[in-house]
């Protein structure tokens, strides 16, 4: 994985030096450690950091064309590099090395953004054009590898975290007033939004084409509404048995595909059925002659290590590691990753997340392997269920709106209005809104599940990037590939139920192993955000001078919820939320 930062000036405007741009790319650096490079030019300048893993000696970014005309910068993987490679081959195009990168450098030149209608990966790029003074910001099918862009009166800036933006000093640092409220929420910015105004991200599946006298054109080359709709069939298969086997095919052959790496691979390993399925896969069909796989073990009623290593005993060619993650190192973690999120801390699973990476770094592992996805693909949330009865065939735009936005119900809603000092419809008329409009004939479970997956699986992908890349670790998702997305999406209902099929696919031994309902990703530190404890940290901060409780909130509402002791409930996630919001305020600075 890399880091990429730049800038374009419009009208022929003047950017800021190599030297200066080697600064601020050194503050990518822990995204790729290996190498550093910077290439500048008047009006446009183009870094990389670099975690070398596929052709890790030759493939030196940014990579600039044989006559000069060209230059890109790459993050990410193209997992069908050697079969495109060899298809432009096959047109005289010479490839000098054997890097996915030069591959989709090829590609692009020869036939232009059509091209990323053939790839297969997860990526973000920035490809420029100096003949034509114009620059491609591109982005993979479902935004699995980050790209953020600002727009000002003189200068287009990008970079893989929008930290690197603000450095330029090219835009003020301003707070986005709506990403707090949303943060309360759902745990995250408005859709392609950012904790900073004027910072954007690019919109997974597309790119932005952007000339040096400001035109922009967006093209989109994926939509994730519509990626499934060749793959549906009504009948699906014969009989549940063709079903499972064709769905080890598929999901076998995005493992291998995710496999291909010029360094070692690892597997995060949960104690849940898609994590543990990859394990059963790789170890059973020998896709490598050893894995190491990597569990964290907290104290707390879901301590996954108990069934990671249960697992592990029936499975071949494993080498083992437990992460010993405590609730103290959890906490006294919060403020230390803050600053790598440039914004507050998602989830508390992040914290022990975070630590896992580390150890993965030291055990000299920079690919990883995640199960993440499969839930949203195989309807493996009880909230699924809750919202299905809940909206049932409602034809009520804005209440489809308002549920799947709020989540959590009316008292929710309340909670949030009142301490936000919101008291307006905010869902009408907003991206939400407009999302479902636009979908309205999906059919209601395919609009719950890729709602999900365009809007909530977004921020859930953010999480294991930065975490992953603090360490200089590769997170890569196998029930994320395209095809495999494509042809879950695609599927009957009837078989996506409870991931019923995916844990048929486990040898029995295995299967008997995992627990009948999904636990979730509960830690130790869930249990702080309901002590005492947390009560004094964060009546502490929200009390101090210049706390965004008291500059940007209603403080005396807050006051209250903490009286009513809010943070015992099942509302707690929201102060929890309100506390990481206060940690990411309180390390920054110089807010306009």
């Amino acid at each position: 994985m890399c880091g990429i930062f730049g800038v374009l000036g419009f009208n022929h405007n003047k950017v800021l030096g190599e030297s200066k741009a080697n600064h601020i790319i050194n503050k990518l650096k822990h995204r790729g450690p290996d190498d550093i490079k910077v290439f500048c030019k008047t009006d446009f300048v183009l870094a990389h950091s670099r975690l070398a893993i596929i052709d890790p000696k030759n493939a030196i970014q940014p990579m600039v064309s044989e006559d000069g005309r060209w230059v890109i910068a790459f993050n990410g993987e193209v997992y069908n590099f050697l079969s495109l490679k060899r298809e432009l081959e096959n047109k005289s195009i010479r490839i000098k090395t054997n890097s996915d990168t030069e591959v989709l450098f090829k590609g692009l030149i020869k036939y232009g953004t059509s091209f990323l209608e053939r790839v297969k990966g997860m990526y973000a790029f920035v490809f420029y054009d100096m003949a034509n003074k114009e620059i491609i910001l591109g982005r993979d099918h479902l935004g699995i590898k980050p790209l953020y862009y600002s727009i000002t009166k003189n200068h287009l800036v990008f970079a893989s975290e929008p930290k690197a933006i603000l450095e330029s000093k090219l835009i003020a640092k301003k707070i986005n007033k709506d990403a707090i409220f949303e943060f309360l929420c759902r745990h995250s910015p408005p859709y392609l939004q950012t904790f900073y105004q004027d910072i954007l991200e690019v919109e997974p599946g597309s790119c932005l084409k952007i000339n040096y006298e400001k035109n922009i054109e967006k093209i989109i080359y994926y939509k994730l509404e519509e990626g499934w709709k060749n793959f549906y069939k009504e009948d699906d298969y014969k009989n549940e048995g063709d079903f499972v086997n064709n769905l080890e095919e598929k999901l076998g052959s995005s493992i291998q595909r995710h496999l291909v790496s010029d360094v070692p691979v690892g597997l995060s390993l949960s104690g849940g059925i898609d994590s543990c399925l990859l394990a059963d896969l790789i170890s059973k069909n020998k896709y490598l002659k050893e894995l190491s796989t990597f569990t964290y073990s907290a104290t707390g009623k879901n301590d996954e290590s108990k069934v990671a290593n249960n697992v592990i005993k029936k499975l071949k060619n494993i080498k083992h590691h437990t992460i010993r993650c405590t609730k103290k190192e959890q906490v006294q973690n919060i403020k230390k990753i803050t600053k790598y999120f440039d914004g507050p801390v998602s989830y508390p699973s992040s914290m022990s997340l975070d630590l896992l990476s580390n150890q993965v770094n030291k055990k000299k592992i920079k690919v990883l392997l995640s199960g993440q996805g499969a839930d949203e693909l195989f309807f493996g949330y009880d909230r699924y269920t809750y919202l299905l009865k809940k909206l049932g065939r409602s034809k009520d735009h804005n209440f489809w709106a308002e549920t799947l936005f709020y989540g959590r119900g009316d008292e929710n809603q309340n909670i949030v209005k009142s301490i936000t000092w919101r008291d307006d419809s905010i869902v009408e008329s907003n991206y939400i809104w407009d999302w479902i409009k636009n979908n309205w004939d999906l059919p209601p479970e395919k609009k719950i599940n890729i709602f999900d997956q365009k809007f909530r699986l977004l921020h859930l992908l953010k999480r294991e990037d930065v975490v992953g890349m603090k360490n200089s670790v590769e997170f890569r998702v196998p029930y994320l590939d395209i095809d495999f997305l494509n042809w879950a999406n695609g599927l009957n209902e009837k078989y996506k139920e409870k991931k019923k099929f995916l844990r048929k696919l486990l040898r029995p031994e295995i299967s008997k192993l995992l627990p009948k309902k999904k636990f979730g990703s509960v830690t130790s530190i869930d249990e702080w955000f309901k002590s005492e404890s947390f009560f004094k940290s964060f009546l502490k901060i929200i009390k101090s001078n210049n706390s965004l409780s008291k500059t940007h909130l209603n403080y005396a509402e807050i006051i209250k919820l903490l009286d009513k002791k809010l943070y015992k409930t099942k509302y707690s996630y929201i102060l929890r939320n309100l506390y990481f919001l206060e940690i990411w305020f309180k390390n920054e600075k110089n807010w306009l």
